[in-house]
C-alpha cells in the first residue's frame, strides 16, 4: 500500500471521527410540539420564583423571594400567603420546597439561623426546624419517605447533604462544590469565576429514596443512601451536544451582566471580564450532566445544555436512557411526576408555571 493512500486513510478516519463527535444526540420530543395544559402567572404578580412544587395532580404550589412567599394555584383556584419577617412561619429569604403527606416544607435562608418550616397547604405552621450554624439551606427535597437538604456554609464551596427527620437532622455526605478560577487582572479588583459551564454537584433524592449525585469527571451517576454508603451507579453517556461560539457569549453575559453594580460602582468587573475572556478556556462540548431532577415514577432527569436554546433532559433509568426532551428556549424543569412535566418560563414580564400532560410525551418518557 502507497504512502498516499495510507494519508488518504488516516484523513478519513479524522473526518469520521470529527463527524461522529459533531452528531448531536436524538432528540425523542420538543414541548413547542404540545400546548400545556395548565398556565399560571397569578394574574401578572408571580415573579421571582425560587422553587416549584406539586402537592397533588391538581394543585401546585411556588416559592417567591418577595412576599406574599407561597403561591397555590388550581385549575379553580389561586390563593397565597406567606409574609416577609423575623417571626415564627416568617421569611427574610424563602429558597425551596418539598412536599410530604405530613404538609408543605419550605426553607428559608437565615445567617446563622436557617429554617425549615413545616405548613399546610392553608398556611396554618406546624413545624419548625432551626439550624443554628453557618449553614445555608439551599435545596430541599423529598421522596420515598425521606426529606434531604443541601446545605452550604457561607463562603465556601463545599455543599453538604443532610437528612432531616422530627428527631433529628445528620449528615449523609459532602461534596465538592462548582470549580473556580481565579482572575486577576493587571489593575483593578480581581475575582474568582466558575469554569464555564462545569455545574455545582448536581444531586437529586430519587422515588426509591436514593440519593444520586454526579462529581463532575465520572462516567456515571453515584447512587447512595441515607447513611452515605454507595448502593450502585448509572452509566451516564458522554454528552455529544457542541457548545458553539454563541454559548460562550451567552455565558459571559451570565456572569458580567451590563450594568452590573457592585457597591454602588457600575461595571467593576469589566477588567476581570476583559482578563476572562483571554484566559479562560471552554470546552468543545457540554458536560455529561448540567443538572438532575428526579422522575417521580422511576429514573433520574439529566441536564444536557443550558437554557440559551432550550434544555434537553435526558431520562435516564438502570438499563440507560430512555429518552430525551428538549424545553422551549427560558424555560426549566421543575418537576416531573407520574402524569405531569412541570416548567418555569421566566421573562422580562415576570414568571409563569407551565404543566404538561405527560401523556402526551412518547410513551414511556
Amino acid at each position: 500500500m502507497s504512502l498516499k493512500t495510507y494519508v488518504f486513510i488516516f484523513l478519513c478516519l479524522i473526518g469520521l471521527n470529527t463527524a461522529f463527535a459533531q452528531v448531536p444526540e436524538p432528540l425523542d420530543f420538543h414541548l413547542s410540539d404540545v400546548g400545556p395544559t395548565h398556565v399560571w402567572d397569578g394574574d401578572g404578580l408571580l415573579y421571582g420564583v425560587q422553587d416549584v412544587v406539586l402537592v397533588n395532580d391538581t394543585l401546585v404550589a411556588a416559592v417567591t423571594f418577595n412576599a406574599p412567599v407561597v403561591h397555590l394555584f388550581s385549575p379553580s383556584s389561586y390563593e397565597f400567603w406567606g409574609d416577609k419577617g423575623e417571626g415564627p412561619g416568617e421569611f427574610e429569604a424563602a429558597r425551596s420546597a418539598a412536599w410530604a403527606s405530613s404538609g408543605l416544607f419550605i426553607s428559608d435562608m437565615r445567617p446563622g439561623a436557617s429554617r425549615i418550616y413545616e405548613f399546610t397547604v392553608d398556611g396554618n405552621l406546624l413545624s419548625s426546624h432551626t439550624i443554628r450554624d453557618a449553614t445555608f439551606v439551599i435545596q430541599l427535597q423529598s421522596a420515598g419517605g425521606e426529606m434531604v437538604f443541601q446545605g452550604q456554609d457561607f463562603g465556601s464551596e463545599e455543599i453538604t447533604l443532610y437528612h432531616l427527620t422530627d428527631e433529628a437532622t445528620s449528615e449523609i455526605l459532602s461534596l465538592s462544590g462548582r470549580p473556580e478560577q481565579r482572575i486577576a487582572p493587571s489593575r483593578g479588583p480581581s475575582l474568582s469565576v466558575p469554569l464555564p459551564f462545569a455545574p455545582a454537584t448536581p444531586w437529586a433524592l430519587l422515588a426509591d429514596g436514593r440519593l444520586a449525585t454526579w462529581d463532575g469527571e465520572s462516567t456515571g451517576l453515584d447512587l447512595f443512601d441515607m447513611n452515605g454508603s454507595t448502593v450502585g451507579s448509572l452509566p451516564l453517556p458522554a454528552n455529544k451536544h457542541a457548545l458553539t461560539a454563541e454559548h460562550q457569549e451567552w455565558w459571559f453575559e451570565q456572569q458580567f451582566p451590563e450594568g452590573q453594580t457592585f457597591f454602588g460602582q457600575e461595571n467593576v468587573f469589566a477588567e476581570v471580564e476583559r482578563e476572562a475572556r483571554r484566559e479562560l478556556e471552554f470546552p468543545e462540548t457540554f458536560p455529561r450532566a448540567m443538572g438532575i431532577r428526579a422522575d417521580a415514577t422511576q429514573g433520574v432527569w439529566v441536564r444536557r445544555t443550558p437554557r440559551l436554546s432550550g434544555e434537553i433532559w435526558m431520562l435516564l433509568r438502570s438499563d440507560g436512557p430512555v429518552c430525551t426532551l428538549q424545553l422551549k428556549p427560558g424555560q426549566r424543569l421543575m418537576r416531573v411526576t407520574e402524569n405531569w412535566i412541570t416548567t418555569l418560563r421566566s421573562d422580562d414580564t415576570g414568571d409563569a408555571i407551565e404543566l404538561y400532560d405527560r401523556a402526551h410525551v412518547r410513551p414511556g418518557c
